[in-house]
């Protein structure tokens, strides 16, 4: 559950059992984490990370944008390609030598 997320708001979303775990460890153990909206860690990064990781491991967008309560051209972003993936694009073209 996400008391406080982006914009105030309250929702639920699901979590992989072995994420669920290490979180839980994470916050008996204190783990030293800057966490919150001045932090780098954030609810809302691990957010990102989780739709980018779904989506770069094959699941269906549609699914991601579900998960995450997003519109599809919300989700959209976590599809989009890196630059090593226009790298490998470019030199798989073929050339006529």
């Amino acid at each position: 559950m996400i008391r406080y997320g982006k914009g105030g708001r309250y929702r639920e979303v699901p979590l992989h059992p072995i994420l669920r775990a290490t979180l839980e460890t994470w916050i008996a153990e204190a783990a030293s984490i800057d966490v919150g909206r001045d932090a780098e860690f954030t609810p809302h990064v691990l957010r990102h990370t989780a739709g980018t990781t779904m989506t770069r491991s094959g699941t269906d967008i549609v699914v991601v944008a579900e998960i995450l309560g997003h519109s599809m051209e919300t989700a959209r972003r976590y599809a989009l390609p890196s630059p090593e993936d226009r790298h490998t694009a470019i030199n798989r073209l073929t050339t006529d030598q």
